[in-house]
């Protein structure tokens, strides 16, 4: 790097956007559902294990919701 380039930004990968094939509207609806079907198995997977750490394990329900709450925003990273 120059130092005449300091104050330009970089990218660090450059996209060809010729080699990128265009996604058609099917494809676009096929992995739309495929997101949502993820979404609702998540969420029910969720609902259980709130339900059988607050009733079964008889943890307090601040702490399994924080543990959840916990659980999702470590998900993004």
């Amino acid at each position: 790097m120059a130092t005449g380039d300091i104050g330009k930004p970089q990218l660090a990968l450059e996209v060809n956007r010729e080699a990128i094939p265009p996604i058609n509207l099917f494809t676009m609806f096929r992995l739309g559902l495929f997101q949502m079907g993820l979404g609702i198995m998540s969420l029910l997977t969720l609902g259980v294990l709130n339900r059988v750490m607050i009733d079964e394990l008889r943890v307090p329900a601040s702490i399994a919701a924080g543990a959840i709450a916990n659980r999702g925003s470590l998900k993004r990273y």
